[in-house]
């Protein structure tokens, strides 16, 4: 049945391929022996494929560790050959857009993650899934592009696939076009496009359960809808389009677990909040940049320094 975004009959959750091997993983959080000792025997399988595999020059895998391959392993819910086909296609999209990837840094990027691209809320939904809050209308179109928000989303992805709660569970996007207007419509281009959608297609070692359009123009539906073609049947079932229709909203994501913008009972969404929880990650780790290569020979490994101002971040609560 041809179902159009917003479907009540449309499964947000997971797919049906998804949900039957998520049933077979171990009760146990991962994190205990038992399931351990399968997670071994999957990462061993994955690294033997990789080995094998010479045609797609993984010998110059750089990372090898288990922690990195477990970011794939999770993603497709321990299905060795998925697991190895996005491995693949995670290098592919690196190896496209490399200058993207390319020296992420928070303390260049924070004005346009504080103008709500993205923010990630400081607590989940109902199911434990991350909670990334796009505020479309925020951008600033005569101060950065479309490639800055695209560096802006990557940098806070790498940051979040690096937290096992994360890649256990998931995340939901909602994107709020309040303050959208034709100059921000006429500022995106196909390329742009192409790209935030293959990214959320089997691209990223992240399990992208929901995306939800709220306080829409009338020609976001008829994006889709042209997109469609283009658009996995399993990522065509997590997206939902709203319009100001809240309840909708709340059929899938409890009003506990949303900010006051959503109609929810939490307090209204802090957009500096996520800017600064990278910042203090970039200040901690010293030189770290999110977004390193861990395929050989795909980017320029020079990194410039950043001037630090002598101002303490503060710490930032996250519970």
């Amino acid at each position: 049945m041809d179902q159009s975004p917003g479907s009540d009959s449309e499964d947000l959750t997971s797919s049906t391929e998804d949900i039957i091997y998520e049933q077979n993983l171990p009760e146990q959080d991962d994190d205990e022996e038992p399931a351990q000792s399968q997670h071994k025997e999957k990462i061993k399988a994955l690294r033997s494929k990789i080995i094998e595999d010479r045609n797609n020059n993984f010998v110059h895998l750089e990372r090898n560790d288990d922690a990195f391959l477990l970011l794939f392993l999770r993603a497709r819910y321990f299905r060795v050959p998925a697991s190895y086909q996005l491995l693949c296609n995670y290098k592919e999209f690196r190896a496209k857009n490399a200058s993207v990837f390319q020296n992420l840094s928070a303390w260049r990027l924070h004005h346009v993650i504080e103008d709500g691209f993205p923010c990630v809320l400081p607590y989940n939904n109902q199911n434990g899934a991350k909670m990334m809050v796009i505020f479309a209308g925020g951008w600033d179109t005569e101060t950065y592009g479309s490639v800055d928000i695209l560096k802006a989303f990557i940098l806070s992805m790498e940051r979040l696939i690096e937290d096992k709660d994360v890649q256990r569970n998931g995340i939901i996007i909602i994107a709020d076009f309040s303050g959208w207007t034709t100059t921000h419509t006429s500022q995106l281009s196909v390329s742009f496009i192409r790209q935030v959608c293959c990214m959320l297609q089997d691209h990223y070692p992240a399990r992208f359960l929901g995306f939800h359009f709220v306080n829409e123009p009338w020609y976001v539906r008829a994006v889709l809808t042209l997109l469609k073609p283009f658009i996995e049947t399993k990522i065509w079932k997590r997206i939902h389009v709203h319009g100001n229709n809240m309840a909708n909203l709340h059929d899938h994501c409890d009003q506990e677990k949303l900010p006051a913008e959503f109609g929810g009972n939490k307090p209204s969404v802090n957009r500096e909040y996520w800017a600064r929880v990278l910042l203090d990650s970039e200040r901690s780790s010293g030189d770290h940049v999110y977004g390193e290569n861990p395929f050989k020979c795909l980017l320029d490994s020079n990194q410039s320094e950043y001037d630090w101002e002598t101002e303490e971040i503060p710490h930032v609560i996250t519970t």
